[in-house]
């Protein structure tokens, strides 16, 4: 990762960080973008370069995504060809995006208690959790060879009736 990559990615953070850290200090209604940006040393056109809302800043670093390689890898049949075991390592390598366990689950921590003080954000965080569980859906489905028009992959449709062989 290039100078300038690691530049984004450290005021992307900034930002997150001012802007969870102000609001659990003082309610979202009462922290302002100018605020946010002010504690991370950035202007406030800078802040909208990253992000829209300062909803968006606090979700910021939740997965919406699946780590492709990961994914590729699960679709293809490994990284070990167990089914469960590759699951859970294309959730570990999506979920682990910043490298650091410690790190994620202080976010993890954080969120929870950006929620708890502030429950509308449950939607925006729930939506993003989805995203991911579409994701994960659709690479289940490509390894297990269903079409993508399928709506119920192999393992999710009942099985055939015995004496006519329909489902």
């Amino acid at each position: 990762m290039g100078l300038r990559e690691r530049k984004k990615l450290a005021t992307s953070r900034a930002l997150r960080e001012a802007a969870v850290r102000l609001t659990l200090e003082r309610g979202l209604e009462n922290v302002t973008v100018e605020a946010i940006s002010a504690e991370a040393e950035v202007s406030p056109r800078t802040f909208f370069n990253y992000f829209a809302t300062k909803e968006d800043a606090l979700l910021d670093g939740v997965p919406v995504s699946l780590d492709e390689e990961a994914r590729a890898a699960f679709v293809a049949g490994g990284p070990t060809g167990v089914f469960t075991e590759d699951l859970g390592s294309l959730l570990m390598a999506s979920l682990l995006v910043s490298g650091d366990l410690g790190r994620q689950r202080a976010d993890i921590a954080l969120r929870r208690q950006l929620v708890d003080r502030e429950p509308h954000l449950l939607p925006g965080l729930l939506g993003r959790f989805h995203d991911v569980e579409r994701s994960v859906a659709a690479a289940m489905a490509e390894r297990e060879g269903c079409p993508p028009t399928t709506r119920a992959p192999r393992w999710r449709r009942p099985p055939p009736c015995p004496p006519c062989g329909t489902p």
